[in-house]
C-alpha cells in the first residue's frame, strides 16, 4: 500500500491524500475494536470500504465487489473480519485486468457468504493462513454454527456464522 502511495503522489496528489485517507481509516478502525470482541455487522460492512479503494487504487479494473442487500445489525462480527478476508484473496491471488478479484458479500440465513474468484500465485504466503485458521477457531468458539471455507468452481467461499448478542 505504501507502494501504492508513493506511485500515486508523483502523478496525482489529490488521490494520494485519498489514499493515506483510508489507510487512516483503516488504521483508525483496527485501533478503535483492538479490544472489542464484536462490532455490528453494519460496522464491519462499513469498515471494509476504504479497504476496497485501496485495493482499487493498485489494480484499477481488476478488483470489483457484488453485496446482495448485506443487511441485519442484530447480528455481530468479530471485527476485522472482512479486512483479513480480503487481504488474504490479494495476497494468495494473481490480480490484473485480465484475471480480476471478483468478490461477492451475500448475507442470508444467519450467515455471511463472502466469495471471490480464484487465480491462485505459484508461491504464497503459508504465514497468512494462521490469521484464517485464528478466525476460523473464534468463530468456531462464539458460536454453534461453523465457519466453513471450500474452493469450488473456480472460486474461494467462506461461510460466516454471524452471531446475535443476547441481552442479559
Amino acid at each position: 500500500t505504501l507502494e501504492v502511495i508513493i506511485d500515486t503522489l508523483h502523478g496525482n496528489k489529490k488521490k494520494a491524500d485519498e489514499l493515506i485517507g483510508h489507510l487512516a481509516t483503516i488504521y483508525r478502525y483496527t485501533l478503535d475494536n483492538q479490544k472489542n470482541e464484536l462490532v455490528s455487522l453494519s460496522q464491519e460492512l462499513s469498515s471494509v470500504e476504504p479497504v476496497l479503494e485501496v485495493f482499487m487504487s493498485k489494480y484499477p479494473d481488476a478488483v470489483f465487489v457484488e453485496k446482495d442487500n448485506p443487511t441485519g445489525d442484530e447480528y455481530s462480527m468479530v471485527p476485522g473480519t472482512l479486512l483479513i478476508l480480503m487481504e488474504h484473496a490479494v495476497i494468495h491471488n494473481l490480480v490484473s485486468a485480465n484475471m480480476p478479484l471478483n468478490f461477492r458479500i451475500r448475507v442470508h440465513n444467519g450467515e455471511m457468504e463472502i466469495s471471490h474468484s480464484l487465480n491462485e500465485r505459484i508461491a504464497s504466503d503459508a504465514n497468512d493462513m494462521s490469521r484464517i485458521n485464528n478466525l476460523l477457531k473464534t468463530y468456531n468458539y462464539l458460536s454453534n454454527d461453523e465457519f466453513r471455507r471450500y474452493a469450488k468452481k473456480r472460486k474461494q467461499f467462506y461461510h460466516i456464522p454471524l452471531l446475535r448478542v443476547e441481552e442479559e
